[in-house]
C-alpha cells in the first residue's frame, strides 16, 4: 500500500509544478462529475434500468470520474 501513497504523492507534488493547471483541472473534474451525477439522478428518475440501482450507479459514477482524472495521460505533459 505504501507504494500506491508514493506513487499518488509523486503524482501530486509533479502537478503542483503548475499551479493554474491544477486548480482549472480540479475546476473541470468537479463540473464533469456533477454533470454526469445530475445525469445519471434524472435517467433514474425517467426509469430504473434493472441491472444497478440508484446508489450503485452512483458510486460507480463518482469512482469512474476520480479515477479517470487520476490516470490522465493528458496531464502527464
Amino acid at each position: 500500500m505504501s507504494a500506491y501513497y508514493y506513487i499518488a504523492k509523486m503524482r501530486v507534488l509533479a502537478t503542483l509544478v503548475y499551479r493554474f493547471e491544477v486548480f482549472v483541472s480540479i475546476g473541470t473534474n468537479l463540473m464533469m462529475m456533477l454533470a454526469t451525477l445530475f445525469f445519471w439522478q434524472t435517467a433514474f428518475q425517467v426509469g430504473s434500468t434493472g441491472i444497478l440501482n440508484k446508489p450503485q450507479m452512483l458510486a460507480f459514477t463518482l469512482v469512474s470520474v476520480v479515477l479517470s482524472s487520476m490516470f490522465c495521460m493528458q496531464c502527464i505533459q
